[in-house]
């Protein structure tokens, strides 16, 4: 579920995390350092396009940024956990998932994937 509050305070302490200025982050998210001061402020809702452009810029995903996981990047057990809850499926359709996960985890974990291509993954597999 979606928190401003949340995005606007995750946005925030992970640009300052990174040492930052506003205007360095708006150049990276093709945004204006005003419209990142607004999306802190909880002012404004920044684009889907926008969105995805800041959680790139800040190595995050736009699911911890909007306060649906945990974890910056990786994803942590709890994670999983909440995602295999939400699997509308049989016993058989969670163990092909975790499997796959495994499968995926184990790639990132030894390079051969990004983070972001991961996150897409985990995104497509759990909202079908």
């Amino acid at each position: 579920m979606y928190h401003k509050e949340i995005l606007s305070k995750r946005i925030k302490e992970l640009r300052q995390e990174k040492n930052l200025t506003q205007r360095q982050l708006a150049e990276k998210a093709n945004t204006t350092a005003t419209s990142i001061s607004a999306y802190e402020k909880g002012q404004k809702n920044p684009s889907i396009e926008v969105l995805c452009n800041i959680a790139n810029a800040l190595e995050t995903s736009v699911d911890w940024l909007c306060g649906n996981t945990e974890s910056k990047g990786n994803y942590t057990t709890l994670d999983a956990i909440r995602i295999l809850a939400q699997i509308n499926g049989q016993f058989g359709d969670i163990i092909t998932f975790m499997a796959q996960y495994h499968k995926m985890y184990e790639l990132l974990s030894q390079d051969k994937i990004t983070q972001s291509i991961f996150d897409s993954w985990l995104a497509g597999a759990t909202h079908k």
